[in-house]
């Protein structure tokens, strides 16, 4: 994952949740609920989805926070030539295709939509 992403990310999470850096971190993280953000493909943007909650458990909230608003489809628009999907990708891009159908169509195998 690229470090200004990462970073952007925590501090989004930090601000929603009312918490330092530092508490986030700590061992001693309690359970708590947040609302949940998806990321808009057509946007670009991160939007939130009122009718979803997320529920952090004391182990690993950043990850869980990550699956739950779908910050690796934010991270794949943008990095995708640093993830494992790249040579599918790049043969998708050699062929004519378009690089963002060639992105739309590696979102939608990992949704389970594939076409």
């Amino acid at each position: 994952m690229k470090i200004k992403l990462y970073k952007k990310f925590v501090k989004l999470v930090c601000k929603d949740l009312g918490m330092s850096r530092k508490q986030l971190f700590s061992r001693d993280f309690n359970d708590s609920i947040l609302p949940c953000y998806k990321f808009n493909i057509k946007t670009h943007k991160i939007e939130k989805d009122s009718c979803r909650l997320i529920v952090l458990s004391t182990k690993c909230p950043l990850s869980q926070i990550w699956n739950a608003c779908g910050a690796y489809i934010a991270w794949l628009l943008k990095y995708w030539r640093f993830s494992h999907w790249k040579p599918y990708i790049q043969t998708k891009i050699d062929l004519g295709e378009n690089e963002k159908d060639a992105i739309i169509d590696v979102i939608d195998i990992i949704q389970g939509k594939a076409r």
